[in-house]
């Protein structure tokens, strides 16, 4: 599956265990029809990627993972960051450059071309 344009992304946010992502993704493949040709993404949080691309690949679903968000740094000692090699077996996009990101961690335009581009060298 190839992604193009447009884009839909759910951005899960800081909400959402491990039951609401299930039901999430299983709501997703009652409705599966509505998915095909389209690229959907759902940008869940960093603990959920690996189960979310899992039960994404059990329904059978036309959907990606995405990342909310990879550190600017490809590693190193950034106690509490994800490098985007450390996502980019299960997620195939991220966010980066987020308004809230901005607003409450005061991230700017330089953080958002430096996380874009670790998610570029890892593909």
């Amino acid at each position: 599956m190839k992604p193009k344009p447009p884009y839909a992304v759910a951005n899960i946010k800081e909400n959402g265990s491990d039951e609401d992502i299930e039901a999430l993704v299983k709501g997703l493949a009652e409705h599966k029809s509505l998915l095909e040709g389209k690229t959907v993404v759902l940008a869940v949080p960093h603990i959920h990627i690996k189960s979310t691309a899992a039960l994404t690949k059990q329904y059978n679903l036309p959907v990606f993972i995405g990342a909310q968000y990879v550190s600017r740094f490809a590693r190193g000692a950034y106690t509490g960051e994800n490098a985007a090699k450390m996502v980019a077996k299960h997620a195939q996009f991220t966010l980066a450059g987020h308004s809230e990101r901005r607003n409450h961690l005061h991230e700017t335009d330089e953080d958002a071309v430096e996380q874009t581009k670790r998610a570029l060298e890892v593909g």
